[in-house]
């Protein structure tokens, strides 16, 4: 791939990825709310999350073998297959599908756990230091607009149908399935060698750029646990709207679309670590509305504030994470068995997150006491900053050195998928 170009097979994924979202944003942003209408119940609905986020390192395992000895097209398309059975599933249990509501957050765990580590292993080999910021602009400017469209649809078919909820599953599971289609032409290309995850954890636990790394993921995780489900919640509490729900993500994700792009325009490897920074601190002053009032208006301004700043933090820490796989070419050799780390420590601080807000809920169920959870878990996002300023601190420049580029165009880290 020449430098600072997506090739088609960059595209295809961007597509097929798109797709996935799409589906995701007609029916995941509802689940949470359509079990809450029949089981009014805090703790169950963070149980339901903490399952599906416990599920995915689990399934990275096994997904990395299959990677590592299939192909990670295989495990791109189980992911969506999974993910699409778990929709019909809730389509056809209907009420009844609260009972389950615990089996159910497992096999989307599951199922996303197959997606995710194919995609990721895919994104790597695609990418390459120099354009991996336009890559994740483009990703976080395509995942807006899936993200605004879809819900704000959702919501309006869930206001004013009677059939909303089932309109909505079937249309989902129709996507699902053209995102299947779109996997078939991705070109199969296996990893070289076993699995085994052994030099990645060693070096997780050294004061090595990638232990920094980990950390940064594992309190970004604790972040995103709690965030990716409460806040929706929280809205259709406050509003007793579907409707309003998905007015509130089709604001905050069009505001989200502009930031990514320009985001992914402005960002350059010197500006990184002032991006996290700005973005941390916004991304906890966002918070502070919440403690005037918890009403759909702050909560509105909370996600509108979040969605501009969030890719100042996300774009570069991704960016420099994979980084640091591709400068080596021992890394970049075991990038299914990195990835396969990097996920856990992030699903890990999701579970960390979830677990504790699930003990928190225990005691109070009073969605006025939540602002202080969320800016704890906001609070986070500036440690995720002094880990990723201690990976430059210890010289690591994080970029596709001369000595390594016949190496990682070979393995494909940058290089065109042969």
């Amino acid at each position: 791939m020449k430098q600072g170009i997506l090739d088609r097979q960059a595209r295809l994924l961007l597509t097929m990825h798109t797709l996935y979202l799409t589906s995701l944003g007609l029916s995941n942003t509802f689940v949470s709310i359509y079990f809450w209408k029949i089981k009014n119940d805090f703790v169950m609905i963070a149980l339901y999350n903490l399952l599906t986020f416990s599920a995915i390192p689990l399934t990275f395992w096994v997904a990395g073998y299959m990677v590592k000895h299939l192909d990670r097209a295989h495990s791109i398309r189980i992911g969506i297959i999974l993910v699409a059975v778990l929709f019909a599933l809730v389509l056809l249990l209907g009420n009844n599908a609260s009972h389950y509501m615990l089996s159910l957050g497992f096999l989307l765990g599951v199922g996303a756990g197959f997606y995710w580590l194919g995609y990721d292993v895919m994104y790597f080999e695609i990418t390459n230091p120099s354009n991996r910021d336009l890559f994740n602009g483009v990703n976080g400017f395509l995942f807006s607009t899936a993200g605004m469209i879809a819900p704000f649809l959702s919501g309006w078919l869930l206001s004013n149908m009677k059939n909303g909820y089932t309109i909505v599953f079937s249309l989902s599971l129709a996507i699902f399935a053209t995102a299947v289609l779109a996997s078939i032409f991705i070109h199969n290309r296996k990893a070289e060698g076993d699995f085994s995850v052994r030099g990645a954890w060693r070096e997780t636990r050294k004061p090595t750029s990638w232990h920094y790394a980990m950390l940064t993921h594992l309190f970004w995780g604790i972040r995103e646990g709690v965030i990716l489900f409460l806040v929706n919640l929280l809205v259709y509490i406050k509003s007793s709207s579907e409707f309003s729900l998905g007015l509130f993500v089709f604001v905050t994700s069009g505001v989200s679309l502009a930031a990514f792009y320009i985001t992914g325009k402005w960002m350059a490897p010197h500006k990184r670590m002032r991006a996290i920074l700005i973005g941390a601190l916004m991304l906890i002053a966002a918070v502070l509305p919440l403690f005037i009032q918890v009403s759909f208006y702050t909560l509105l301004v909370f996600g509108i504030i979040s969605s501009i700043f969030f890719p100042f933090f996300t774009i570069p820490v991704t960016s420099i994470t994979f980084d640091i796989i591709g400068q080596d070419p021992v890394k970049a050799e075991q990038r299914v068995e990195y990835i396969v780390m990097r996920e856990s420590a992030l699903n890990a601080g999701r579970v960390i997150s979830i677990g504790c807000f699930v003990i928190f809920a225990m005691f109070t169920k009073n969605p006025d006491t939540f602002p202080y959870v969320l800016l704890f878990v906001n609070l986070m996002t500036v440690a995720c900053w002094i880990c990723m300023k201690q990976i430059i601190q210890n010289g690591d420049k994080i970029e596709n050195r001369g000595k390594n580029k016949r190496m990682l165009v070979k393995l494909g880290a940058g290089g065109k998928i042969k």
